[in-house]
């Protein structure tokens, strides 16, 4: 999109995966009953966008990314896996294998009547900060080469 390198884009996503985790975070400790459904679609859309992260990281397209994960987060962790993630939280599967079809459907954003069973939202969310402390670093270092590289070919006259 834009134009933008998969550094670039790469950052995008982790930026707003941090962000969306940051709100369900606030909402978490807010303990106020009843945010349920937005705390778990802000968790879920962080997962998805850190996994996308990921992807991109490793070379990955965004229009692949849109045509052929969507937001199917058990589409997203098959591809970030067969890319080489191996999560420093062996728990995270669990995570993704619980939220995907609940977020692939909308759940979150749009009340059904009935119960979901659903992961514990504060450990959850650990998770996926850990997944993002865990993949943030080796992404910034990416565009930070990738600045320095841009830098130096216009120094040098390139």
């Amino acid at each position: 999109m834009r134009n933008r390198t998969s550094a670039q884009s790469a950052r995008t996503f982790l930026t707003d995966s941090e962000s969306f985790l940051g709100a369900a975070q606030v909402l978490e400790q807010s303990g106020k009953f009843g945010l349920e459904g937005p705390k778990y679609y802000l968790a879920s859309h962080s997962l998805e966008l850190i996994l996308k992260a990921f992807i991109l990281h490793k070379g990955g397209t965004e229009c692949q990314l849109r045509n052929k994960i969507g937001h199917d987060l058990s589409k997203a962790w098959r591809r970030a896996t067969k890319l080489g993630l191996i999560p420093a939280d062996s728990r995270l599967e669990v995570i993704v294998d619980w939220l995907a079809p609940y977020h692939s459907e909308h759940r979150f954003r749009y009340r059904q009547t009935g119960f979901l069973t659903l992961p514990a939202s504060g450990e959850s969310l650990q998770i996926i900060r850990s997944l993002i402390d865990q993949i943030g670093p080796d992404i910034d270092r990416a565009l930070r080469a990738e600045i320095q590289a841009r830098q130096a070919g216009l120094e040098s006259g390139g």
